[in-house]
């Protein structure tokens, strides 16, 4: 019996760090990737050449010519784009017990909705004398596959790389972003295995346990259930594909690679959501236009990510349709949506509000002040008219005639404007200045003298 052939996918997501003021890098990135100029750049490739199986091949295929870009190319509404000018490869030939390291690839990859994904294929072989379940308890023992496989250096270096090509795809997109090298990192936190293997498995293994009930595992109706001696697990942070054709293993890769792009999208939609609130909370009366723009662009790109994810799932394959809903509904990404969208309309609705509350506030002050202007001319016209009366003798009919006219001017103004207070203020005023005036002499007499 030959030796088993492995492949390791690993699926790393970029991670964007906010600043201590809540600004959100991610929402940046997203709008400079959104208004960006959708055609390939010189060193860039494209990926969506939706080409689909039709039949799938008999025998024990080859894993090592599983590749994730080329299945990626041929999935029906998948599009990322390929950074050719990132390609890192080296070969290690290591014997790690039962398994031998060979080598370890990596590509970076994005979509337009802010999610740049490390792809890092590693291939391995196991003797033929060897358990599976334990090689793959082994590899995932205690979640360091970096460590277990000895790729810790290799990949460290990857994801440095990685983050300073990213954040140059962002500026050449944008220069005026804010975003460089420091503010992103790829981890292994942040990082998806899916584990190929091209002998079947007869149970799952058992080191899961803590995450997942292993008598749901697998599903009744799972992929693997197809296949004699497959088995097939998508689990909450880990993937398992054993004993399946050629095509089959290209289909997985496409629904894992979409699944997890996605999940990414979701949950830094949720982190920007989870500061966005404190900070309109902290500032709602400097709420400007602006926001309320870019509260709505959120709104606009989140239904454009939904649907694109949409378009993908349901041009898959039955088979492979039920596993991208179950897949879903384990990683909470149903509840992630049906929330997601009360926030987007929560978010833009207390926005518009806080922002038409400012601006009534600030019309209110200019009304206020315009009324002031306005009663100050009207004052300097009643000056000029009694000025030009003084210049005749028989001044006394007309001046008590048009102080008339000029108050009731001034009232109606005042009372039309809405100022009832003001009103009562300058008849007091005017009440008092004309009882004192008068005192004083300075009113004409009210009888002819």
């Amino acid at each position: 019996m030959s030796d088993s052939r492995l492949k390791l996918v690993l699926l790393s997501n970029i991670d964007y760090r906010d600043d201590e003021a809540g600004f959100s890098r991610y929402i940046s990135a997203l709008f400079s990737l959104l208004d960006a100029d959708s055609a390939a750049a010189p060193d860039e490739r494209p990926l969506n050449g939706n080409k689909v199986f039709y039949r799938e091949s008999e025998g024990c295929p080859d894993l090592f010519e599983v590749d994730t870009l080329s299945a990626i190319d041929r999935a029906r509404g998948l599009s990322m784009k390929q950074i050719t000018g990132f390609s890192r490869s080296r070969t290690f030939e290591q014997p790690l017990g039962d398994l031998t390291l060979h080598t370890a690839s990596s590509e970076l990859l994005y979509d337009t909705h802010g999610c740049f994904l490390l792809v890092t294929e590693v291939e391995l072989t196991l003797a033929s004398t060897a358990e599976l379940p334990t090689a793959i308890a082994g590899i995932f023992a205690g979640r360091d596959i970096a460590g277990n496989l000895g790729l810790r250096d290799y990949l460290e270096e990857s994801f440095s790389a990685a983050a300073a090509q990213a954040a140059r795809t962002l500026q050449r997109k944008d220069p005026d972003t804010p975003i460089t090298a420091e503010h992103l990192q790829f981890s292994q936190e942040n990082t998806l295995p899916l584990l190929l293997c091209d002998t079947g498995l007869a149970k799952p293994p058992g080191d899961f346990q803590n995450e997942e009930r292993l008598s749901a595992i697998p599903h009744p109706q799972s992929l693997g259930n197809e296949y004699p001696g497959a088995f097939f697990h998508p689990g909450w942070n880990y993937t398992l594909a054993c004993g399946f054709p050629f095509e089959t293993f290209v289909n997985i890769v496409q629904v894992m690679v979409r699944c997890q792009t996605f999940f990414f999208s979701l949950t830094q939609i949720k982190r920007y959501f989870a500061q966005e609130f404190s900070q309109t909370l902290r500032g709602r009366d400097r709420v400007s236009e602006q926001e309320v723009d870019s509260a709505e662009r959120v709104r606009l790109a989140f239904y454009d990510l939904l649907s694109n994810f949409n378009a993908f799932k349901n041009k898959l394959f039955p088979k492979y349709h039920d596993e991208a809903v179950r897949l879903l509904e384990r990683w909470h990404c149903d509840d992630d949506i049906a929330n997601i969208k009360e926030y987007i309309e929560l978010n833009f609705q207390a926005k518009n509000r806080l922002h038409n509350a400012k601006v009534e506030r600030q019309n209110e002050r200019q009304n206020k002040a315009l009324a002031f202007i306005a009663a100050l001319q009207v004052i300097a016209l009643y000056g000029a008219f009694t000025d030009g009366l003084a210049l005749f003798e028989q001044s006394h009919p007309w001046f008590i005639i048009g102080s008339a006219v000029w108050l009731i001017t001034l009232y109606a103004f005042l009372l039309l404007s809405g100022y009832i207070k003001t009103t009562v203020i300058v008849t007091l005023l005017f009440g008092v200045g004309s009882a004192a005036a008068a005192v004083l002499g300075y009113l004409p007499p009210l009888m002819g003298g």
